[in-house]
């Protein structure tokens, strides 16, 4: 069986946890759906709920959990005023590779305290999100800037998938840790909400969030419905 071929190589090397599915890093594709999927959205992997369940057999624990939501109102909130120095502009397509630098320089930032997180070299990040070009409109990648330098983002995809409704999919969204810059992403949120209506999407999903992560306490107070559960799985070998 695979996954006690998986256990005894890195048992005989010493290792004492192993941890999956993670195809390397979290900047790649990780995390098993529980449930049968039966509504894929665009950048999900496919997965059988016998996955998670052959892990969970074998002897692994939950190792963390994450959920998609899905708002279906799409009710614009009030934000309170931030700082008028901050900014808010879209992706600039015309220097994408540049604005993708940038994208990878606040990322690294914003998310190195997040759980399991790996460094990558810009070289890898670019190999991923140059393609990402073809099927990116600039309107759904909100910047926001503080005297020169990027202090939010929100990145959000059509979901060439669903059939039944126009669905965007926010993929990312992230702020400086900074405490002025407190309601950079509500304020992001609200504007990309009403882009959203203004190009007649009936729904919004937010994928992929953390059990703990603030976005995902952010989708509940906009709307957030559950829509799907994922786990991510280690196993102590000694």
């Amino acid at each position: 069986m695979l996954l006690q071929t998986i256990t005894n190589y890195y048992t005989e090397l010493g290792y004492k946890y192993i941890i999956g599915p993670l195809n390397g890093s979290t900047w790649n594709a990780y995390r098993f759906a529980t449930e049968d999927i039966t509504d894929s959205f665009f950048s999900e992997q496919f997965h059988k709920s016998y996955y998670a369940k052959q892990f969970k057999d074998f002897g692994f624990q939950i190792a963390a959990q994450y959920k998609t939501q899905i708002d279906t109102v799409l009710n614009i909130p009030f934000v309170k005023m931030l700082n008028n120095q901050i900014t808010f502009r879209t992706l600039d397509m015309a220097n994408y590779e540049v604005e993708m630098k940038r994208y990878f320089t606040f990322c690294k930032s914003a998310f190195c305290q997040n759980f399991l997180y790996t460094e990558i070299s810009e070289a890898q990040f670019l190999a991923k999100y140059m393609p990402l070009k073809k099927v990116l409109n600039s309107e759904f990648v909100l910047i926001a800037e503080h005297e020169g330098n990027m202090v939010g983002l929100m990145l959000a995809l059509h979901d060439f998938y669903c059939k039944h409704e126009k669905r965007l999919i926010v993929k990312t969204i992230a702020r400086n840790s900074s405490m002025q810059y407190v309601g950079v992403a509500h304020e992001l949120t609200s504007r990309m909400i009403k882009i959203a209506k203004e190009h007649n999407y009936q729904s919004m999903l937010h994928a992929f969030m953390h059990q703990s992560n603030a976005s995902r306490n952010m989708s509940k107070k906009y709307s957030g419905n559950p829509f799907r559960n994922y786990q991510l799985f280690y196993k102590a070998l000694w």
